[in-house]
């Protein structure tokens, strides 16, 4: 196979590994996945900026069960709202999937996601550029130069999702998370997600990136133990109760976490 192909589809899968959800232990089919999301969009009614969320998360989540085509019809509804909120993941993951379904992406998608970034000024973001500029030469130039050497990374820091959990928009909060490699990151990202997914979800059962910690030091007086203890109970649906809430806030104040705001964050299990 010509060495400028196999270049193409090697750094173009490392990117995929890094923009796509890492695939849950959890088989997970497209009807449970697809209502886990619908009840919550319907809940939102007009608003959105949520149904904006929503519809890439649930985007996401199909796109890392490989369920494809439905992926790509969330992330054009997704696409189609009139929202200000950033659409990279969205024009990105579009075209990921195009390449994930034929091994190319297609001049259209390329060209919308141009479109976008170009209107939305994110095309003077370096790292934008240079992927876009990889795209078009790797896919749609003969001979182009295979100079990109790395790949698109995190779309935002820490801190920002720390403010957006203190203002309890856990939805976007969420959405900001790369869930690539979630189960082998530090426990208190690992309940940081889990956590944000329930929020989202409500008592909907999904894997727990923190189980496994879990299963380890069951007995644990850590704040992050008793976190995830406490998500297990909610998917069975027991809602944390004042007593809960505050063993939970007091451990987190005790062992001086930096993280109280996700110990906050779990008083808000409904």
């Amino acid at each position: 196979m010509n060495l400028k192909v196999v270049m193409k589809r090697v750094i173009f899968f490392v990117f995929i590994l890094v923009m796509s959800p890492s695939l849950y232990a959890q088989e997970l089919n497209l009807e449970t996945i697809e209502k886990m999301f619908l009840e919550e969009i319907q809940k939102a009614q007009s608003n959105d900026k949520d149904k904006y969320f929503l519809y890439s998360l649930a985007a996401r989540e199909l796109y890392a069960h490989k369920y494809y085509d439905k992926a790509v019809e969330y992330y054009e509804k997704a696409k189609g709202l009139k929202v200000s909120e950033d659409k990279t993941e969205v024009y990105v993951n579009l075209m990921a999937i195009d390449f994930a379904k034929s091994k190319s992406i297609s001049k259209s998608r390329y060209d919308e996601a141009m479109k976008y970034f170009k209107d939305s000024k994110k095309i003077e973001n370096k790292e934008i550029a240079r992927y876009m500029n990889f795209i078009n030469e790797s896919f749609f130039q003969k001979d182009g130069a295979k100079s990109f050497k790395g790949f698109y990374g995190e779309f935002t820091k820490q801190k920002s999702i720390q403010a957006l959990i203190e203002g309890k928009e856990y939805v976007k909060a969420l959405s900001l998370m790369n869930p690539k490699g979630i189960e082998e990151r530090d426990l208190v990202t690992r309940v940081k997600y889990d956590l944000l997914r329930s929020l989202t979800l409500g008592k909907k059962k999904f894997n727990l990136a923190c189980n496994s910690s879990l299963e380890k030091y069951p007995n644990s007086v850590a704040w992050t133990i008793s976190v995830c203890k406490g998500l297990k109970k909610y998917q069975s649906g027991v809602t944390p109760t004042k007593k809960d809430i505050e063993s939970v806030e007091r451990a987190a104040k005790k062992q001086k976490s930096s993280s109280f705001y996700i110990a906050k964050a779990f008083g808000d299990l409904k």
